[in-house]
């Protein structure tokens, strides 16, 4: 027995007890607007939760009161603190007042659920923004034109994380067409700020499909970067990349989703008039480049014409040479002596791979104004994996990427820039997986990166070491958002935010075959909603430390994860995960049931290899979905486990309310663990173990190895 387990509760389990803002660290009132650190750094962002704002005509609130819906697929199990408001009628609408904590904000972001077509592929429609001084004044008015291209996901994900945007690829490639994934985002930069008292409104306009409404968020954006002296800019003739403004207004974004498309192309056919069926000889003859961007006739695009400086291009002829002037000007910037890479406002469509050189300094003038926007390359075509065998449907949902050689690079520094994909589906046998910032980094920062509807947010893999990840955001990818996979080291990832994630929102992998990741910190950072995944996850390696970090609304599986689940076969058996340590976390509303397996807040498991010497103090699990603690082993897709044993000392686990248990023990577990007297309802093995009072001295017990699995938690 490798050790025991000490686990102190300071209060006992029970019912979903938690009110509409129980311990949520994001989840104040507006009178309240939140200002902790881990979610809004210097209080520059205000949540405004739909379901406690004012409600108008039939507007409603779906989700349990009691915070009990935690499905997939169901509007209130899959919105922030478990509860949304469904617009259905013209009409309807929430609104609310601007506090004065939230007075200059001219950033605006709405997390909303639109309703799939049948068929699947997703639709447009819009929704109105208004906005109204105190003294009745009007501020803003604003169309937002919101996709559900980008959501609704279909398949059970048990083959392998294979799900689609079109139901009959699912069934035939999954066999299940269960929905998942059923919100999305939008962004909108007013062109003036917001002052406080005033009154934000969105309203359900005529003939428009039901809305869900999960929160809005009104952001201060600060005035957009000057270009650093010494730096060439991508759009300088040298390098030839050029942007669109197609409304005129000089900002970067002018109300359009910074993922669509529509900029090129007119607004009734949805046919791009410069390459309306291939003519471009990049795209297959005949076809039309709404085949890729839009659904056909349903999808209704913003913009009318394209911009005159893109003139005679089509999509992809314009991707490519945005692509190409970026690392042309990379290679000029490296052999003129000048100080970087400047990416000045504007929406630049590419696509390709940047390969980026050691030294290298790419910056935007933020992540509001300079924006890249990844281009398909085809529509998802049957394929087979031939290394697997296994079939389904492989995506080509536009990889702009930056990444290194084969070498690696060093010294690299990108930021203040957003990167928005074109992902839509997962599948085993996609040809790549579309991911922001990707490779070999060594003594290089990340700062300041938005990035969405990619595959994954950014992952530093191979023998990557001593980087810096700072003040990232990632949303609504198919996959982990912050990834660190191989033989990392001592690579910081701090005060970043992920949300809505496909899988782990941070994730530290050792998949190394000789050697595994050590030394690497994540502090003061948030998972928050991912649909598929857990919110912190360590997979081997060795001093692994997370503090300060908070997982919120997990759906599917943990909040924190640290098992060995994934550790590289190739690690020889004596390999042990060592020297985790984790404090001062939050995990709220954490928990799910993926593969329908209960999965704790907080799961702790030696699947593959052993663990020692890790310590967990000062975490507080509040209304857990299943165990606030959940010790076991648990085998991953297609995995047998091979069982180590565990040596976890936990201290300072404070529980508040929900769940099933304060903390379970499987029955492969090995070792010993004691619970604090507090605790009132714990299980080993098939038996429940009640303790006997506050004052009583703890209760000891032997993980039963011998129970059967079928009866074990």
């Amino acid at each position: 027995m490798l050790g025991a387990a000490v686990v102190a509760y300071a209060v006992a389990c029970g019912g979903h007890a938690g009110g509409p803002h129980d311990g949520g660290v994001i989840d104040a009132p507006v009178a309240d607007a939140p200002t902790d650190a881990t979610v809004n750094p210097a209080g520059t962002i205000g949540r405004y939760e739909a379901e406690d704002q004012t409600l108008v005509g039939s507007a409603a609130v779906v989700g349990a009161a009691d915070l009990s819906s935690r499905a997939q697929g169901d509007l209130g199990g899959e919105a922030s603190v478990r509860r949304a408001v469904t617009l259905s009628a013209p009409g309807d609408g929430i609104r609310f007042a601007v506090v004065a904590a939230n007075a200059g904000a001219n950033g605006v972001v709405v997390r909303y659920s639109l309703p799939d077509l049948p068929g699947g592929g997703g639709q447009t429609a819009p929704l109105a923004l208004t906005a109204t001084a105190a003294d009745g004044t009007p501020l803003v008015t604003e169309t937002l034109t919101l996709t559900s291209r980008y959501a609704w996901a279909y398949g059970s994900v048990a083959a392998g994380t294979k799900v689609y945007n079109v139901p009959a690829n699912a069934l035939a490639n999954d066999g299940s067409d269960l929905a998942i994934h059923i919100y999305d985002e939008t962004q909108l930069l007013l062109a003036a700020p917001l002052p406080a008292g005033a009154t934000v409104a969105l309203t359900l306009p005529a003939g428009a499909p039901p809305v869900t409404v999960d929160f809005v968020e009104l952001e201060i954006v600060p005035p957009p970067l000057v270009q650093p002296a010494g730096t060439l800019s991508i759009t300088d003739p040298q390098c030839g990349a050029i942007p669109l403004d197609t409304r005129g207004t000089g900002r970067a974004f002018d109300g359009a989703d910074d993922s669509s498309y529509a900029s090129v192309f007119d607004a009734g056919s949805g046919i791009n008039p410069f390459n309306p069926t291939g003519s471009d000889g990049v795209q297959p003859a005949g076809t039309q480049e709404k085949d890729y961007y839009t659904n056909g006739s349903a999808d209704v695009l913003q913009d009318g014409s394209a911009s005159p400086a893109s003139a005679n291009l089509s999509m992809f002829a314009l991707a490519d040479q945005n692509a190409n002037a970026i690392s042309t000007c990379l290679a000029l910037a490296s052999g003129s002596g000048a100080t970087g890479v400047w990416i000045p406002p504007g929406r630049y469509y590419a696509r390709g791979t940047v390969v980026v050189p050691s030294g290298a300094t790419i910056r935007g003038a933020g992540i509001w104004y300079s924006k890249l926007v990844a281009v398909d390359t085809a529509p998802p075509e049957p394929e087979t994996n031939q290394a697997t065998g296994l079939s389904g449907i492989a995506s080509t949902s536009g990889d702009l990427r930056f990444t290194v050689g084969s070498d690696g690079a060093s010294a690299v520094t990108i930021s203040d820039l957003a990167m928005f994909g074109n992902v839509t589906q997962r599948d085993v046998v996609d040809r790549f997986i579309p991911i922001g910032v990707t490779g070999a980094f060594s003594a290089s920062t990340f700062e300041r990166l938005w990035v969405e509807h990619y595959s994954q947010g950014l992952v530093l893999n191979g023998s990557a070491t001593g980087d810096l990840v700072s003040e990232l955001r990632v949303r609504d990818t198919f996959a982990d958002g912050i990834d660190l996979f191989g033989d990392t080291s001592h690579t910081t990832i701090a005060n970043s935010k992920t949300r809505a994630t496909g899988d782990d929102g941070f994730a530290v992998w050792s998949q190394s075959a000789t050697t595994v990741s050590t030394g690497n910190t994540v502090t003061s950072d948030l998972a928050e909603l991912p649909w598929f995944g857990d919110g912190f996850a360590v997979y081997g390696g060795t001093n692994a430390t997370l503090t300060d970090d908070t997982a919120i609304d997990t759906l599917s599986i943990a909040g924190f994860k640290l098992a060995t689940t994934f550790v590289a076969p190739s690690l020889p058996p004596t390999f042990v995960m060592t020297g985790v340590f984790v404090s001062n976390g939050k995990l709220i509303r954490c928990g799910g049931d993926a593969f329908a397996q209960h999965n704790g807040a907080l799961q702790i498991g030696p699947e593959q290899e052993s663990i020692e010497g890790m310590i967990i103090d000062q975490v507080t699990i509040d209304d857990p979905t299943f165990a606030a603690v959940d010790l076991r082993v648990i085998s991953s897709i297609g995995k047998v486990a091979t069982p180590g044993s565990v040596g976890v000392a936990l201290a300072n686990i404070v529980v508040l309310g929900g769940g099933s248990a304060c903390a379970t023990v499987g029955a492969q577990m090995s070792g010993s663990a004691t619970l604090d007297a507090a605790c009132a309802c714990a299980a080993v093995g098939s038996a429940a173990t009640a303790c006997t009072g506050s004052n009583a001295s703890p209760a000891t017990f032997a993980v039963e190895t011998s129970c059967p699995e079928a009866s074990c938690p």
